[in-house]
């Protein structure tokens, strides 16, 4: 019950504040062609796991019926933003007005400014939320560098437990572990990682080890319910269990002091272990950057998160800064209804900014990424080129994917990749957050093909994910945009006094 009020709150929101934006929504199908290659990941698959599906499926948890419902009305408000043709009407990025850095990053730039003048007494947090982007941590762990390399390293902080590639840590696992992640059909409950791990094996063990020095403390959060049992925690060899059993369904955090280089958990195999996430961090001030990216997930992923879990994990991580990185699944799904999404992203918007009222927000748009149609690399027929659709091509798209029309055989970005940077665009500036183009530093439209091409490759030959180098060039253009206005800030406030 309490999710549903919450969600009702969420909606009313969206519908008194930002009603003004429906006259801007699309609505419009995507190409055929989809790619399911992703980052860096660790051994383990699951039949829930995105890597093993070809499409990204509209989420929205429990709710989703409730939010299909109440949102409908967007699109009946939408139904005219087609000409006489039927060819749809897509607002210019350049129209929509956006809230620059210094304006929606005022909180912090504070919390920054608290660190470089020694008068903070808690790190600087960054938690940074997204897609297979992100899940790899290549262009999150550049930006993590940059930020400790000037503000103080506070450690590595929450990660998902022995997934994906976290960069400065490494995750080893054996046994038997079922692994469940929210952009699949699997049963939560999820917190802010969106994964859990479970297994009530007593031969099942994951393991945390350190590449350079130890850390002063972990932290892991776990369910704790009737079912649940105890869990045996190693630090560097000495040994504590604890019982995760209780009267009703919840999480635990438990905490763990003493510094060590690695964690070992296993279950004692009294009952079920489900672990959501692992920390860790030192006694140092600076600022610790937390990357939480799931392949395959799309805005609409957190709304699979339960807002109770939510609350306890981002209430306890105190963010400064949150960061949302989304976009590019959805412009590879086909049927996708843009006004329907922009009102739900908005729900989700709106419930982060609720569990983290003083941070800051910056809603990263997808980069450029372009599609090759199934048919044309079938026949042999591809072209080795890149260029947008045409007018034309856009208004007979359908059709001539159906005719395999040896036009289209050609690199071209999603049909509607632009409406839907539009549309986070759009929520950035109603949500009062600075949205950053990523397609813009590679050059707009195709500029995905050139990045292919690149020596040293900065994308790779899917043209959907980056390789290592380009996600530390589009690191470094975002860190240099976000300190030019924290910068001009400080300048600005010595000026004043």
């Amino acid at each position: 019950m309490k999710a549903s009020a919450s969600f009702r709150s969420d909606f009313h929101f969206f519908r008194v504040t930002t009603v003004f934006l429906t006259a801007l929504t699309v609505s419009a199908c995507y190409p055929e062609s989809k790619s399911n290659s992703g980052p860096d990941a660790a051994e383990t698959t699951t039949e829930n796991d995105p890597r093993n599906t070809s499409a990204v499926a509209v989420q929205g948890g429990e709710n989703a019926s409730r939010t299909v419902s109440e949102t409908a009305i967007f699109s009946s408000q939408t139904t005219s933003l087609s000409d006489n043709n039927g060819v749809l009407l897509v607002p210019s990025i350049e129209d929509i007005p956006e809230v620059p850095a210094n304006v929606a990053l005022t909180q912090f730039f504070a919390s920054l400014s608290n660190l470089e003048q020694q008068s903070g007494e808690r790190p600087v947090t960054i938690l940074h939320v997204g897609d297979s982007h992100i899940a790899a941590d290549r262009f999150s762990s550049s930006l993590r560098e940059q930020f400790q390399s000037r503000f103080g390293d506070a450690g590595r902080g929450l990660m998902m437990p022995s997934l994906y590639l976290a960069r400065g840590v490494k995750f080893d696992r054996g046994g038997k572990w079922k692994v469940s992640l929210s952009t699949g059909g699997a049963e939560g409950p999820f917190g802010v990682t969106g994964a859990k791990v479970s297994s009530a094996d007593n031969a099942a063990w994951i393991r945390l080890t350190m590449k350079d020095k130890p850390f002063s403390w972990c932290e892991i959060t776990l369910d704790s319910g009737p079912e649940n049992g105890t869990v045996m925690f190693s630090l560097d060899g000495q040994v504590k269990e604890i019982s995760t059993t209780g009267e009703n369904k919840s999480w635990r955090n438990i905490r763990l002091e003493g510094g060590a280089r690695e964690l070992l958990i296993r279950p004692k195999g009294d009952g079920e272990v489900t672990i959501h996430s692992i920390s860790i961090g030192g006694k140092k001030t600076g600022v610790r950057y937390i990357n939480l990216g799931l392949p395959g997930a799309t805005a609409l992923t957190p709304l699979r998160w339960d807002v109770n879990y939510l609350e306890n994990d981002v209430q306890r991580l105190q963010p400064d800064m949150v960061i949302l990185s989304y976009g590019t699944h959805e412009s590879l799904q086909d049927d996708l209804n843009i006004p329907d999404y922009e009102a739900q992203v908005s729900v989700a918007i709106s419930r982060l900014r609720r569990v983290a009222p003083n941070a800051s927000l910056i809603v990263i748009g997808p980069p450029d990424i372009s599609v090759m149609p199934k048919y044309a690399a079938r026949s042999g027929r591809a072209s080795d080129v890149c260029r947008d659709l045409s007018q034309s091509e856009r208004a007979n798209y359908d059709a001539m994917i159906s005719a395999e029309d040896p036009r289209l055989a050609r690199w071209h970005p999603p049909r509607n990749l632009t409406a839907i940077r539009a549309s986070l665009r759009r929520l950035a500036a109603a949500h009062n957050a600075f949205f950053w183009d990523w397609s813009k530093p590679m050059g707009g439209a195709c500029g995905i093909h050139a990045w292919v091409q690149n020596k040293p490759a900065l994308a790779a030959k899917d043209h959907i994910h980056l390789t290592e180098e380009g996600s530390q060039r589009s690191a470094r253009i975002l860190f240099r945009e976000i300190m030019t206005a924290y910068d001009a800030r400080a300048r600005t406030a010595s000026a004043d006094k």
